[in-house]
């Protein structure tokens, strides 16, 4: 593909998306794609890198057709070859999750936190907080903590985002800036 690309730069991410798919193809190797008895959690985590970087190859081809910096026909046999590729490494994926049982890996049971706070749960804290965010309309961490100061920093983050994984209040990023404002 290099050799069809008319952009330096170009040939640097070819080269860079190249070598880092190489790479992730020989980890696959390594733990998913040989018929040995390997680690499940490995195979998969392999798989998954491969197809990840599968996908930001076909992405950059994508760009240089846009671009026009490539001739038609070799993106095409490119994208081709790794579709191919990544539904075969997809297929085998599926291959280990019905006809191969996780040796050893034992299922965590995870717990789902509700959308809804409990009414037991919400505080006085939770009540002047949301109180104080609704009075000002957008708040920042610093006016949070300076307005509540006999509490933590820890403990207010905290009841902040329960607030915000409750509902009450939501949460605004512009840049690196953090706001709080109401729902």
């Amino acid at each position: 593909m290099d050799a069809v690309v008319n952009d330096g730069f170009f040939v640097g991410l070819l080269d860079q998306a190249s070598e880092r798919l190489l790479l992730r193809y020989v980890e696959f190797l390594k733990y998913g794609g040989a018929s040995r008895k390997n680690n499940y959690v490995a195979q998969c985590i392999a798989s998954k890198n491969l197809t990840f970087e599968i996908k930001n190859l076909l992405n950059l081809i994508l760009i240089l057709k846009h671009f026009g910096l490539a001739d038609s026909v070799t993106p095409l046999l490119l994208e081709r070859d790794l579709l191919l590729a990544e539904s075969i490494i997809l297929d085998r994926v599926e291959m280990f999750k019905i006809y191969k049982k996780p040796e050893g890996v034992a299922l965590k049971k995870v717990r789902i936190e509700s959308t809804v706070m409990p009414v037991s749960n919400v505080s006085e804290t939770h009540k002047e907080i949301k109180e104080f965010v609704v009075s000002r309309g957008q708040v920042r961490n610093t006016d949070v903590f300076a307005e509540f100061s006999g509490i933590t920093k820890r403990t207010l983050k905290r009841k902040l985002s329960e607030l915000i994984r409750a509902g009450v209040i939501k949460r605004l990023a512009q840049g690196k800036k953090v706001f709080y404002g109401v729902n």
